[in-house]
Formats: structure tokens, C-alpha cells, sequence
């Protein structure tokens, strides 16, 4: 394992030995960016051997966005001994596996993809030993995003024909078992060269500032929307599950809210009273309101609408950087002050957007 960077001196020696030794010189080389959050990259050693031109890209793109860049290769085994020896957070307990030469980061990106635990080599394995990072995730209590580039197939099948199925396993679906998030392709093959594509660069490091943004947010002031289901509407079915207590799931679940620090508002003792209340605010919400509100109407799209103290207002546009799902929620009609509820669900969309790229970042 070692690090890099493409101005750094080092590269004739070697490379940098310990990511400690990689921030002092950082540091040093950069002192405007003390007070940036600074973000953990996973690289394959052979990339940066082979010296794919991937690599010195990411790094210009997180700079030039406002982040320090903690460019870590490995093997693809020690993925897992990266992670948990070399990075520390804010919010890590102490570990008696912890490096002296470890660092404090933000977030963890990994372009690798596959299990984090063994890698290509723990592919089969994913399952069994997802729970081992888990573990060590949890310690670091930060957000953990896949970013892979495809590493066998080339842009020009994926612009036609999408991401192959063995693909979007092995890249993004197994380190989703880890606890991985917002699975982003990067870019793929041209020729024999690995290339960014500079829209997906921009979606990464876009969620990425939104979720560490998200992660220094105090709880008071974040805002959370919780969706129940409620169909057929009319015919008392909001919050009901089989063989689930929907209520009383929500009222506990409110209740953990409230004492991590969230504002929810008063809450009542009994769980019935809760959806009690949900559907009395449901049933008080004019039907014309609903109709003047009705998913791509003028006013659903850039009007609040209010129902006590609680405000919806779906985005203009459905590309506006929110991290993961987008849901495009019917009606809202509870009114806790942080907390957004709507009965039914109207549509889903998905927002990893693995599309078609058109343009290489040169």
C-alpha cells in the first residue's frame, strides 16, 4: 500500500509511505487547504503502475472542487486494512488496530468496487464477510461512496448499451453489502486506457460536499421525510403493513429522532393517536389543493405547500445533487417541524443515473 500524488517529488523515489507522511508534505505544498475536509480514495496498484491517466484526473477534479484528496493503491486484497488502519473520523472510538501514521477523513471513495473485504479476490465471499465491514464502517461513522470506473468494458458499448450485468455486481451491488452508497461510474475503456467521464466526476464529488455538508449539519436543523403507505387512498389504509405494528414502529422511531437531538414536535403516547393524526391532516387537505398540487403541475414544482409546519416543495429539477433516492411524494400532510410525511408514494426515481456519457475528460 502507499500513496500518490502527480506533484509531488516522491514520485521519483517511490511513492509516499503512510498517509501521514502524504498530508505533512500536502500540507506543506497546500497550506490553503487546512480547513477543507479531506476524502479518502481507494486506487488499484496496477493503475497506478500502468499509469492510467484516470487517476491524476480525480485528483485535479477533487482539488479543484474544494477537496483534499487522500489517494491510497493497494493490491485490491487491503482494501479493508486501508479503511481500518490508515483512516480515522471525528467519530471513530479508539482501536487498537489504528496506525499512528493514520489520518482524520471526511468521506471514503473506493474505485475499486468488489467486496471491501478481500476485494476481487472476496468476490464469492461477499456475503459472509460483509459483516466484518460493517464493523469497521460503522467505527468510521462516515460516508462510504463506490465510484468505480468499468474496468472491462469500453464507453463506447456503455453509451449503447448500458452497464454489463457481471459489471454492476461485482462494482457497485457487492460493496452495496458492505454499506456502500450512491454508486457512481466514473468512466470506462478507451482503447487500453481508463478514462473519467466529466459529468459523473461532477455527480461524485457534488454528493460527496452534500453528504459531508449533511454529516456537520447539527440534528436540530436537518429535515427528513418519511413516506407511509396508504393505498388505496380513502379506505383507511394509511400506515398499515402485513403482519407489521406500523405505528408503532413510526412512533419509536420518532421518539430515537427526538432524542439524537432532532426537532419532531410534541409526540403522543399512543401510536394510534400518531396516524390518528396523519389521516385527520390528510383528510383536512382540500381536494383542490391536491389538483393545483398534482405531480408536474407549475405549482407541485416550484411552490411550498403548507400544512401546519410542514412545507414540501418537490425541486425543479430532478438533477439538483440530493444524494441517493429522489422520491416524488403524492401529498404531504403531517405537521412536525423536521419531519415530512406523506401517505402514498406517486412515483420513484432512482438517482443513480448510470446512463450514457457523451464526453471524456481529456
Amino acid at each position: 500500500m502507499g500513496l500518490l500524488h502527480p506533484d509531488s517529488p516522491q514520485l521519483t523515489s517511490g511513492y509516499f509511505e503512510s498517509p501521514r507522511q502524504y498530508l505533512e508534505w500536502y500540507r506543506q505544498a497546500k497550506p490553503e487547504t487546512r480547513h477543507l475536509p479531506t476524502v479518502g480514495i481507494l486506487l488499484y496498484r496496477k493503475h497506478v503502475v500502468t499509469l492510467q491517466p484516470y487517476i491524476p484526473q480525480l485528483i485535479r477534479h477533487f482539488e479543484k472542487a474544494g477537496l483534499v484528496p487522500l489517494p491510497i493503491f493497494i493490491n485490491g486484497v487491503e482494501g479493508h486494512v486501508a479503511v481500518r488502519d490508515w483512516m480515522t473520523t471525528a467519530w471513530e472510538p479508539p482501536s487498537a488496530t489504528l496506525s499512528l501514521d493514520a489520518v482524520k477523513v471526511d468521506a471514503i471513495v473506493s474505485t475499486i468496487g468488489f467486496p471491501l473485504v478481500g476485494g476481487p479476490a472476496g468476490t464469492m465471499e461477499a456475503g459472509r464477510q460483509a459483516s466484518v465491514a460493517i464493523k469497521i464502517l460503522t467505527a468510521k461513522n462516515v460516508p462510504y461512496i463506490v465510484a468505480a470506473p468499468l474496468l472491462i468494458q469500453d464507453i463506447h458499448s456503455w453509451t449503447r448499451q448500458g452497464i454489463g450485468g457481471l459489471q454492476s455486481v461485482v462494482l457497485y451491488a457487492l460493496p452495496e453489502l458492505d454499506g456502500a452508497i450512491d454508486p457512481v461510474p466514473l468512466g470506462g475503456l478507451v482503447g487500453e486506457d481508463i478514462y473519467l467521464i466529466p459529468e459523473r466526476v461532477q455527480r461524485l464529488i457534488g454528493r460527496l460536499k452534500r453528504w459531508i455538508a449533511l454529516r456537520q449539519t447539527p440534528p436540530a436543523e436537518r429535515r427528513i421525510a418519511i413516506v407511509l403507505y396508504g393505498f388505496p387512498p380513502g379506505y383507511g389504509a394509511t400506515g398499515t403493513a402485513a403482519l407489521l405494528n406500523v405505528p408503532r414502529s413510526l412512533l419509536k422511531f420518532l421518539q430515537a429522532l427526538k432524542d439524537q437531538g432532532y426537532t419532531v414536535g410534541d409526540l403522543p403516547e399512543d401510536a394510534e393517536e400518531l396516524i390518528r393524526r396523519v389521516k385527520e391532516a390528510d383528510e383536512a387537505y382540500p381536494d383542490n389543493a391536491r389538483s393545483a398540487s398534482a405531480p408536474g403541475s407549475q405549482d407541485h414544482q416550484h411552490s411550498p405547500r403548507k400544512n401546519g409546519s410542514a412545507t414540501y416543495k418537490r425541486p425543479a429539477s430532478r438533477n439538483n445533487g440530493n444524494p441517493s433516492l429522489a422520491l416524488v411524494l403524492k401529498h404531504t400532510v403531517m405537521n412536525l417541524p423536521s419531519v415530512a410525511f406523506s401517505w402514498a408514494m406517486y412515483g420513484l426515481e432512482y438517482s443513480h443515473h448510470w446512463g450514457y456519457p457523451a464526453t471524456l475528460c481529456g
